[in-house]
């Protein structure tokens, strides 16, 4: 009777992977090179995919509400950036390798640029959004009309915000 593939006469040779993965590159394993990518790809997913729900749930709230703070939401996510996401992503994988100061001195100040422009995105975001419900607030108040049974269609004056 034959034996089977999978249960060999002769021993195996020692596997090549765990030396490869032993090897150095900046000072780390590429193990930890690894870990480090696969770090970085959970988290970017993960705040690519809280950033999406995030949106469509403060959409359909948004959209039946009139409250202006679910409408201010939307924005911010709306205006959030692949960019920022992917600075985040990057701090969070960078944890699992030890890298040179120079290296990590430049990308703290790399990600602190990024987190700088989606900061000033996010007030953009926040002054255009309450200018427009400022413009929309006076326009009603601008074209609110009584109709008066005598008098017909009359002006309301409403005091000043």
């Amino acid at each position: 009777m034959r034996q089977p593939a999978f249960f060999p006469l002769i021993p195996h040779p020692p596997s090549l992977i765990p030396a490869f993965l032993d090897r150095t590159l900046y000072g780390n394993s590429l193990r930890a090179w690894l870990v480090t990518a696969l770090a970085f790809a959970v988290a970017f997913a993960l705040l690519f995919l809280v950033r999406r729900l995030l949106t469509r749930r403060f959409a359909a709230v948004a959209s039946r509400t009139t409250n202006v703070f679910d409408d201010l939401a939307l924005v911010l996510a709306r205006r959030t950036r692949i960019y920022f996401l992917f600075a985040i992503a990057l701090v969070v994988a960078i944890r699992f390798v030890e890298l040179p100061a120079r290296i990590g001195v430049l990308l703290d100040k790399a990600v602190a640029l990024v987190v700088l422009l989606q900061t000033a995105r996010w007030a953009t975001g926040v002054i255009a959004n309450t200018h427009d419900e400022a413009l929309a607030v006076r326009e009603w108040r601008r074209t609110r009309r009584c109709c008066s049974p005598i008098t017909g269609p009359v002006r309301v004056a409403l005091p000043a915000p």
